[in-house]
């Protein structure tokens, strides 16, 4: 083993080592900042609303704006040591861990594990000063709270993550009924065969799911989900994954309705057969068959790809549907 060698596999197994150490180190260097954090918090001075119903009428009569909060808040830079501010950043950590976990593109595993590390914190670094800002208590570090932040990450990286799915089983199913299933390749996303039908129709969505810049409202997504839920609040966890769960569903079904016009295709080309091979008994049906029914389906496929782009053009509104509701189903008294 040369001495090159040696040197780049030492230096490899030390960068693993750091990767896994890091979250194990935030968290034991936790107490330590919010000890610190807490011994800093006479610093902090808060201002009562102007429209805090203590302060009565301001002019002639009162005003007609509703105070959310107690106290007015500011988003402010990041700063590990203020009061809370360790604790609120290993929370927003862990809901990152659950996106980049699931979510297209960054799930890949072609996506070296240094890259999405260096990614998650630097979106911690970003985000958490908007999870401070909503914060009402200061949370603490459980293992339901550990949790809860978890299954809120999987359901923001959940609703991309369905439609590459259903494109996936869609190809699956495709490639069944045309009769390419034992042409199988190596998925560059998932690094696993494949048919290469599902290969190309995962590849498609994700393409176009990234020309409506679904990377960006993933990330903005959570950055909202820290207003609607904050970081360490009490959650209905099994209201929340009861519908994750009952997403497997429609995974199927929209995988289904990607599938549904080839399959109706060929269909029609093998009832069209069967009656040739009744008129025409002499013929040798089976070497017209199969060159007939893999053309026959990716024409129809590709008549059909259009059909399917629209549908994955209007993710964004689906989107936002399931986040209400699975948000809806994860606060305890619904969202207000």
């Amino acid at each position: 083993m040369s001495h090159a060698l040696v040197v780049d596999l030492a230096r490899n197994m030390i960068m693993t080592a750091l990767l896994i150490a890091a979250p194990m180190l935030v968290v034991a260097l936790a107490p330590f900042v919010c000890a610190e954090a807490r011994r800093r918090s006479r610093d902090v001075h808060y201002c009562v609303a102007v429209d805090h119903s203590d302060h009565g009428e301001i002019h002639e009569r009162a005003v007609s704006l509703t105070a959310i909060h107690d106290f007015v808040t500011d988003v402010r830079p990041f700063d590990l040591f203020a009061p809370g501010a360790g604790t609120v950043a290993v929370l927003v950590a862990m809901r990152l861990t659950g996106l980049i976990l699931i979510a297209p593109v960054f799930s890949a595993a072609t996506v070296p594990v240094k890259w999405r590390t260096s990614l998650l914190i630097l979106l911690t670094i970003v985000v958490e000063p908007i999870a401070y800002a909503t914060m009402t208590v200061i949370p603490e570090i459980t293992p339901a709270s550990a949790m809860g932040e978890l299954i809120v990450g999987f359901g923001i990286g959940l609703g991309a993550a369905l439609l590459v799915g259903a494109a996936q089983s869609a190809g699956e199913l495709l490639a069944i009924q045309i009769g390419l299933s034992g042409a199988s390749l190596l998925d560059p996303l998932t690094k696993q065969s494949s048919p290469v039908l599902a290969n190309f129709l995962s590849l498609f969505a994700i393409t176009i799911l990234l020309s409506l810049n679904v990377h960006l409202g993933m990330i903005e997504a959570l950055a909202d989900s820290l207003r609607v839920i904050p970081v360490g609040s009490s959650m209905d966890l099994n209201a929340g994954l009861a519908n994750l769960i009952s997403l497997g569903s429609t995974l199927f079904l929209v995988g289904l309705r990607f599938a549904a016009p080839v399959i109706a295709t060929v269909m029609v080309g093998n009832a069209a057969l069967a009656v040739l091979s009744r008129a025409t008994p002499q013929l040798n049906i089976l070497s017209v068959a199969f060159p007939l029914q893999i053309g026959l389906g990716l024409f129809a496929l590709g008549i059909a790809l259009p059909y399917i782009a629209s549908t994955l053009g209007n993710w964004p509104t689906a989107y936002d549907q399931q986040l209400t509701t699975f948000f809806a189903a994860l606060a305890p008294g619904g969202m207000h």
